[in-house]
């Protein structure tokens, strides 16, 4: 009896759920170690190197209190030694983070742009995380991504037309809004919109205000925070990113 071959469709499509099962696996890797040295970010060198410990009671940590997302789930969001309530902005970055690369693979593949985008995005996490938790933008690694982008945009023309025109436009805007945006913002907003063409850059900055507002509002309308408080303005950036990638 002669068997007949499987068409390659068919095996290509039998091993997209593994590949995505994989590229979901150790996208939530590479979160939980971007989120690691955003919190430790001022003294991480220190930290890199030592055993993992609590970060209330400074237990030492089993290795299957590390895994991302199911050691969360595992210890019902408390930590085992001290019971202390878990960060949850870890656990949600840990499902959106992966969720947003299997979706950028479905849309891109792993072509160029595939890349390019999720090394923005990697830089925008780790921003992300120092300014929601300290209300800090590390610029040296801002400038470091900027070479990086500079490299990768060597003979592209219009990635420098938008970094001169968006550099003129958020000086602008600093100057008359200085008291309410950080210049760090400012800077990673200069960068970030260069990056994605000037036109895509101004989508961004539009749907982060709309989407910081509509969350201060509610924040304050439900007393979580008062009407002078101080809030970050990069997680929303990160935010409308994902939107603007996406769809």
């Amino acid at each position: 009896m002669q068997l007949k071959s499987i068409p390659a469709t068919i095996q290509i499509k039998g091993k997209m759920p593994m590949l995505f099962f994989w590229l979901f696996v150790y996208s939530a890797i590479a979160t939980s170690f971007v989120l690691f040295l955003a919190e430790h970010f001022f003294e991480w060198q220190k930290h890199l190197w030592r055993k993992s410990k609590c970060d209330h009671c400074g237990s030492m940590l089993h290795w299957t209190q590390l895994i991302p997302i199911f050691s969360f789930l595992r210890q019902r969001g408390k930590a085992i030694c001290c019971h202390n309530r878990l960060r949850l902005h870890y656990v949600v970055l840990e499902v959106v983070s992966p969720l947003f690369i299997c979706l950028l693979y479905v849309k891109y593949n792993f072509s160029i742009s595939f890349f390019y985008y999720l090394l923005l995005f990697i830089f925008l996490l780790f921003f992300t995380v120092t300014d929601y938790l300290y209300m800090y933008i590390p610029l040296r690694y801002l400038y470091f991504l900027l070479v990086i982008l500079f490299i990768w945009n060597l003979t592209n023309w219009p990635f420098y037309q938008s970094l001169l025109l968006c550099s003129i436009f958020y000086a602008c805007l600093y100057l008359l809004f200085h008291q309410g945006i950080g210049s760090g913002d400012i800077q990673l907003l200069i960068i970030y919109s260069a990056a994605l063409g000037w036109r895509q850059g101004y989508i961004l900055f539009t749907g982060a205000v709309i989407i910081g507002l509509i969350s201060l509002l509610l924040l304050v309308k439900f007393k979580k925070i008062s009407n002078s408080a101080k809030a970050p303005f990069v997680p929303f950036i990160f935010i409308s990113y994902m939107g603007i990638i996406l769809f």
